[in-house]
């Protein structure tokens, strides 16, 4: 598989509140996975299906098999041309879904090499995650439980790539991580709309202040994906990788800020993090290829800067 991975160092930023008492510190991590061509994504796809029938899940009408088809139907017509000029000449419809199936692609792949065998607490999240409608603009907050769990194993995936040991097999928490000085609880929400943000934190923060309070040494963290937010910005056309890749995290860094106010002020003093995660498809024009950014912005809650959150997020680079 000739996909290429590209990490970028953290990016720190540091804001300062209107009362000019407190500070924040955030930073962002960008990655890209490149595709060349659909064949290289086609590549990846039958990896990642073998590894799903391995593990005992072969429904043949999900979600991402309806997205493999579409892929193999691109990767046989692409012969006459390159990645972009395909994109450019198919219907809106498919070529949204060929935009929407590199992200989800790339996300489902985090999973599979994170975790080379598929248990059952795994199969379980996968068979959710893989269904749903296959196009996100029929999502809606009665079926959006699919993509929503993807989101929590992508998270899981990161953090577990980072030498992390991670559980997803409870309902609530999301994620539990074990990291050198303690345990913490990760409650993923993932707003349909970016004016539903408020609305998620709080719900986030009410699950963790109940989960937080039989767990002794343990910290609470709310992640976000702001990719539908994002989404509802239009999506990006650029001229060069670096500037795809940098124009991305800060657009996505500077989301989480217009939304500081609705994260800020979580009341819980056990809820010490927040992380904020999204991805999206970039075409790369110079180089004829298509890309899937993922950033992740971090901060602690002012005021309440710990040694674990600090050990959780210093791994999710690596």
């Amino acid at each position: 598989m000739a996909c290429g991975v590209e990490n970028e160092k953290f990016r720190p930023y540091t804001l300062q509140t209107r009362s000019g008492n407190e500070i924040w510190y955030f930073q962002t991590l960008m990655t890209v996975t490149n595709f060349n061509s659909f064949t290289e994504m086609l590549s990846l796809f039958e990896n990642i299906n073998r590894w799903l029938s391995d593990g005992g899940i072969t429904a043949k009408s999900d979600r991402f098999r309806l997205q493999l088809k579409a892929v193999q139907i691109a990767a046989k017509a692409e012969e006459r041309n390159n990645l972009i000029e395909y994109m450019q000449g198919v219907d809106p419809e498919q070529r949204a879904t060929l935009l929407w199936a590199i992200t989800e692609l790339t996300e489902l792949g985090d999973v599979y090499k994170a975790f080379p065998v598929i248990d059952s607490a795994l199969s379980e999240k996968i068979r959710i995650a893989m269904s749903g409608p296959s196009s996100q603009k029929l999502e809606n907050s009665t079926n959006n439980a699919a993509r929503n769990t993807m989101f929590e194993l992508g998270l899981a995936a990161r953090m577990k790539r980072g030498g992390l040991q991670v559980d997803i097999g409870q309902e609530n928490p999301d994620i539990i991580v074990s990291v050198p000085s303690g345990t913490i609880f990760v409650q993923c929400k993932r707003p349909l709309s970016s004016r539903t943000v408020r609305e998620n934190v709080n719900s986030a923060a009410t699950q963790l202040r109940r989960d937080l309070k039989s767990a002794k040494q343990s910290f609470g963290v709310i992640a976000l994906s702001m990719s539908k937010s994002l989404l509802e910005l239009g999506e990006f056309r650029i001229t060069s990788h670096e500037a795809g890749a940098h124009a991305f995290a800060e657009q996505a860094r500077l989301e989480v800020e217009r939304h500081r106010k609705d994260w800020s002020n979580v009341g819980d003093k056990n809820v010490v993090g927040v992380l904020f995660h999204a991805i999206y498809p970039v075409a790369v024009t110079e180089t004829h290829s298509m890309m899937a950014a993922q950033t992740i912005v971090h901060s602690s809650i002012a005021g309440r800067r710990t040694q674990p959150f600090d050990e959780l997020v210093q791994r999710l680079p690596e």
